[in-house]
């Protein structure tokens, strides 16, 4: 399982009508926690990717 697949189940398990709302809460926080991460992990690599060569 890659990480777009996990990212896909929560959306859709956020979404669950059918899931209590503790549920969907969680995997609400978890994609965004999930999302967060890969924006810093953006933006480390391209700091890291700009910094010029000793």
């Amino acid at each position: 399982m890659n990480i777009n697949q996990i990212k896909a189940d929560l959306r859709t398990l956020a979404k669950q009508d059918d899931e209590p709302l503790h549920v969907r809460e969680i995997a609400k926080e978890s994609l965004e926690a999930i999302e967060y991460l890969e924006r810093e992990l953006d933006k480390a690599l391209a700091i890291t990717s700009n910094k010029p060569q000793s």
